[in-house]
């Protein structure tokens, strides 16, 4: 890149060049800051001179790229800023993981989603909310490895059922229905329940709330089943 000085405005390339082929382009001093860790930046102070704050790259009959190549042990970045404050990176970090973070006003990273190199997985380092469209599992499981699941419309398995392999099932409000199938209860296995308790059949015909027909309840007890 080869600078020019005197009249303040960028050169311009009248040919077209053709893919692949050197060429310079001359700009003037005071376009030119003072090199940073070996790397000398080119600005434009006035974004009038080429056409607005807005940097187009292709005219529409092509397929224009724009190509970061960094050292191996390198990160290949494209840093959004607000008024100088870094708020936003699009980042290929050391280990060729495609990183997308939002920083706050220190410049902190708040939050990131990592794209594995290997894997193709995906990682946030913060919830995920999913407003519309929900979420679909084609293969594979959802696994928590800490914390919980909480449904607060309700949990629907339509089929493959729901397995708690340790910690079990709390359901806090709504009951839980099964409109096919059973309930399965494995070898050494417990069903515990706080059900409501009358003296006789007659006083938990009278229970507030009513025993609901199927429902459980025990006198003196003895589990029974309202029937009727």
């Amino acid at each position: 890149m080869r600078r020019a000085r005197g009249s303040g405005t960028l050169g311009r390339v009248s040919t077209q060049i053709p893919h692949g082929q050197p060429f310079h382009l001359e700009v003037p001093d005071d376009f030119i800051t003072a090199p940073t860790a070996g790397v000398r930046k080119v600005t434009i102070p006035d974004p009038s001179v080429v056409g607005g704050n807005a940097l187009a790259i292709g005219d529409g009959t092509g397929s224009p790229a724009v190509t970061l190549d960094k050292i191996g042990t390198g990160t290949d970045s494209i840093n959004m800023r607000n008024v100088g404050d870094l708020r936003g990176r699009l980042r290929l970090d050391a280990s060729e993981n495609v990183v997308i973070s939002v920083h706050d006003a220190d410049e902190v990273e708040l939050g990131s989603i990592t794209l594995n190199n290997s894997t193709g997985a995906i990682t946030c380092s913060k919830g995920v909310t999913i407003t519309t469209g929900g979420l679909t599992v084609s293969a594979g499981n959802v696994a928590v490895s800490a914390g919980s699941v909480t449904a607060q419309a309700g949990l629907v398995a339509t089929t493959g059922g729901v397995t708690a392999t340790a910690g079990g099932v709390t359901i806090t409000a709504g009951g839980l229905s099964l409109v096919a199938g059973n309930a399965v209860l494995t070898s050494g296995v417990r069903l515990q329940a706080n059900l409501p308790s009358a003296a006789d059949d007659a006083a938990a015909a009278l229970l507030n709330p009513v025993v609901p027909i199927g429902g459980l309840y025990h006198t003196a007890g003895a589990v029974k089943q309202r029937l009727a």
